[in-house]
């Protein structure tokens, strides 16, 4: 069965942004030559999807645009990761565990959210087999420029 249409931009063996070794999965020889995501197509992707391809550090990235990557982390035993040059959040899909970041220490369960700023120390503990975790990482390197004022955004989703 050929890959979903959503990898078709990922190229193999590139290095990932913020020095993360991960592997990323060429595509199906009939799109592996697309290199630009169509601005109006609907890139999906499922936990399920990005879970069969996982490589052996357990990372895959699912989706690149600019700075954006988003990927599937799903580590065995012990997460082995150091402090990245971007902005990340992740957002637990399975599994239980712990989560350290800097001096704080929180469980965490199915839809819990982190964001984690660009350089500092982090790490998930004690979790279980099934953990699994979407990973987005975004910005420029050393993070967001905390200096500049946000634009006024509405609390509201349809805004």
């Amino acid at each position: 069965m050929a890959p979903p249409a959503w990898n078709a931009d990922l190229r193999s063996a590139s290095p990932a942004p913020g020095g993360r070794n991960a592997t990323v999965v060429r595509a199906h020889d009939a799109i592996a030559n697309l290199n630009l995501m169509s601005r109006t197509a609907c890139h999906k992707f499922s936990p399920a999807d990005c879970a069969a391809r996982l490589p052996d550090d357990r990372y895959f990235i699912a989706l690149t645009r600019g700075t954006l990557e988003v990927g599937l982390y799903a580590p065995e035993g012990t997460d082995p990761q150091e402090p990245h040059d971007q902005d990340e959040c992740y957002v637990i899909l399975e599994g239980e565990g712990r989560f350290t970041m800097g001096d704080e220490t929180v469980p965490f369960r199915p839809g819990d959210f982190f964001f984690v700023p660009a350089g500092v120390a982090h790490r998930f503990f004690d979790f279980d087999e099934s953990f699994k975790a979407w990973v987005i990482f975004y910005g420029p390197k050393g993070g967001e420029d905390l200096m500049r004022a946000s634009p006024a955004r509405s609390s509201s989703p349809s805004s």
